[in-house]
């Protein structure tokens, strides 16, 4: 395992189910030492530069140094999804009952190759009748204002696949201000800030993306250098969160909310009503 023992008692249940640790790669020394030079990294996925599976620097990268190959290796396995699964099993277990999540992810096969890839990403609303769990591995860099247009748009939910998502910083950068994770609970229907981590060499915050875990990275309003971190993920094949029908939250929930079935009457009501008046 690429990463130190996590037990089910180091979940943190505020704002929603997480756990934030330090010390946390067993090769970090090594994967901070090896982290590819800027001029090798691709196109923006969700950082303002990536490497991801096929990508020929990424295959370079895990060839050349062991210690990604090993990180590779670990995460395209199903020890890694179980990993996850496992710590979260008590929350998963709540969110099954109460019909937060749709499917069980603890009754779903695994396939552990790699599965979404840059040229062919899970869109939102896929419906496959297949459901089965996959990771994922990025690795990437953020510049400045790093979090504005990047790293998710603001604060926001992920996707309706996505089970668990993972982020791990690589290095320090003392000329970072900004880049940190963020967490947010709701008073009423506004987010408010209840865990800040820091943006810190060998710190992890892996969450579990239910409807309400909503984040955000504090922007990067100055920096010498690059914000070096990967992202790691256990995702479903189809959807396995209830989409959110709440519209006070249509803004924050974005890609999981789906009006329900009387504000859609309502709007083809009210579609009519303006067809009629303006004719």
């Amino acid at each position: 395992m690429a990463i130190r023992s996590i037990a089910p008692d180091e979940v943190i249940a505020s704002p929603y189910p997480h756990v934030a640790t330090a010390n946390t790669l067993v090769d970090y020394e090594a994967l901070r030492r090896a982290f590819p030079a800027e001029d090798r990294f691709g196109p923006q996925i969700r950082m303002h530069g990536d490497l991801t599976w096929p990508d020929p620097e990424y295959v370079k990268l895990i060839d050349e140094e062991p210690a990604y190959r090993k990180l590779h290796d670990w995460v395209y396995s199903e020890g890694f999804v179980r990993t996850f699964v496992d710590i979260f099993d008590a929350e998963i277990d709540r969110y099954v009952k109460n019909g937060d999540l749709i499917r069980d992810p603890r009754t779903l096969p695994i396939r552990p190759e790699p599965y979404e890839r840059r040229d062919d990403l899970i869109k939102v609303g896929n419906t496959r009748e297949e459901a089965f769990l996959f990771p994922r591995l990025d690795i990437g860099i953020g510049r400045l204002n790093y979090g504005i247009k990047t790293g998710g748009n603001g604060i926001h939910v992920d996707n309706l696949t996505r089970l668990v998502s993972v982020l791990i910083y690589i290095d320090d950068n003392p000329d970072m201000v900004g880049g940190e994770h963020r967490l947010y609970g709701l008073d009423g229907y506004t987010p408010v800030i209840d865990k800040i981590y820091p943006a810190k060499g060998d710190f992890m915050v892996a969450s579990l993306q239910s409807n309400r875990a909503f984040h955000d990275v504090n922007p990067v309003s100055a920096i010498t250098g690059v914000r070096k971190a990967m992202y790691l993920a256990v995702s479903c094949s189809a959807e396995i969160w209830r989409p959110d029908t709440d519209d006070r939250l249509a803004k924050l929930t974005k890609s999981r909310y789906r009006p329900s079935a009387a504000e859609r009457a309502l709007r083809s009501v009210r579609d009519v009503v303006k067809s009629a008046v303006g004719r």
